[in-house]
């Protein structure tokens, strides 16, 4: 449960924490047809930032396009 919404139904495969150097990345495989996935998404970033502050978070990678998400808050201007 990610701050009161449950969220294991929406995924296919549980959590994954990639790590480097830069940081960490949480990989969710999320299942066809899940219509919480972007309120939970967005409340995981708030637990994060609450904890490790405002620059924790960069944004959102989207796998399937390759490339951050264009909505995300903390993207470089080109």
């Amino acid at each position: 449960m990610v701050e009161g919404i449950e969220v294991s139904a929406d995924l296919a495969t549980g959590p994954r924490i990639i790590s480097s150097d830069e940081g960490f990345r949480v990989v969710f495989e999320i299942r066809s047809g899940s219509r919480l996935w972007k309120d939970w998404a967005v409340a995981l970033v708030g637990c994060i930032t609450s904890r490790l502050g405002p620059d924790s978070f960069v944004g959102f990678f989207d796998a399937v396009a390759g490339r951050m998400h264009a909505a995300s808050r903390n993207l470089p201007s080109d």
